[in-house]
Parts: C-alpha cells; sequence; structure tokens
C-alpha cells in the first residue's frame, strides 16, 4: 500500500525498499547542500567560513551512503543521529519561522517552513527505519530479501 505512516514507514514513498530510499534522500541532501552553496545562501555574510559549513552534512551524507552500501549498522546509526539532531534543529526552526511568517502575514515563508519541517522528519524516519530493519535481524536486510525470495 501507498499509505504508509509517514513517521514509521515500510517502504519509501510506498513504491521503494527502505534501502532505496536511503540511498536517494541521502544523495538528495548532497545536492541540496552543494547547490546552496553555489546559490551564495549559506554564510553570505561570513564569507571566512563559507565552504566549511557545508562538509557536515555533506560528510555525514557520505557516511550514510558507504553505511548503506556497505551494510554497516554503526555508520547509518551515526547518519541517523545526525538526521535526527539535523530534525530536531529543523523543528525549532520551523517554530520560530512560523511565529514570524504569522506575524508578518507571510503564508509562503510559513509553508516552505513547514515543508522543510516534513521533509526533514520523513528523512530521519526513513533512515532511521532502514537502521532498524537492518538491526533487527542477524544477517541484515539483503540476506532477509533473499530468503523471501
Amino acid at each position: 500500500m501507498c499509505c504508509n505512516s509517514i513517521w514509521k514507514p515500510k517502504t519509501f514513498l510506498g513504491c521503494a525498499d527502505l534501502k532505496t530510499g536511503s540511498i536517494i534522500l541521502s544523495i538528495l541532501n548532497i545536492i541540496g547542500t552543494i547547490t546552496n552553496l553555489n546559490s551564495g545562501s549559506i554564510n553570505k555574510y561570513n564569507y571566512e567560513y563559507r565552504y566549511v559549513t557545508p562538509i557536515i552534512p555533506i560528510a555525514f551524507s557520505v557516511i550514510g551512503i558507504i553505511g548503506i552500501l556497505m551494510n554497516k549498522p554503526v555508520l547509518v546509526k551515526i547518519f541517523d543521529i545526525y538526521l535526527l539532531i539535523s530534525f530536531f534543529l529543523t523543528s525549532i526552526l520551523t517554530l520560530f519561522g512560523a511565529i514570524i511568517s504569522i506575524m508578518s502575514i507571510n503564508i509562503i515563508f510559513l509553508a516552505i517552513f513547514v515543508l522543510l519541517f516534513i521533509i526533514s522528519g520523513y528523512t530521519w524516519s526513513v533512515v532511521h527505519a532502514y537502521h532498524k530493519e537492518m538491526t533487527s535481524t542477524k544477517d541484515g536486510p539483503v540476506e532477509k530479501a533473499a530468503e523471501q525470495v
């Protein structure tokens, strides 16, 4: 079914497995960070650290991709923790952004903040569900899938 829970997904968007979804979301995280870097929206007022800040999401996304492809639960857990912290910070940003958007009567910014919150939460939930799936079986998800065939 395509009606999976957003916070406890069993598949990625109802169409792909959690491993594929985790890889796709990790790659999109890298692409989004590089896009923001090229657009100059990251640290445009603090030019000295402009290229240092994007290293963090790119590094953790690469760690996540390596952990997912090599079936390393420790690396996926590190990526999971990073995404949880990122989701927590995004929640705070969304709360403040929503307050400011409501005060300034700007619905577009409110929609952007809510969309950012949903995407950040769904990314964390997919990777977290994949990590649980990975650690719940003794041999990992690849062998579990092979047994089902």
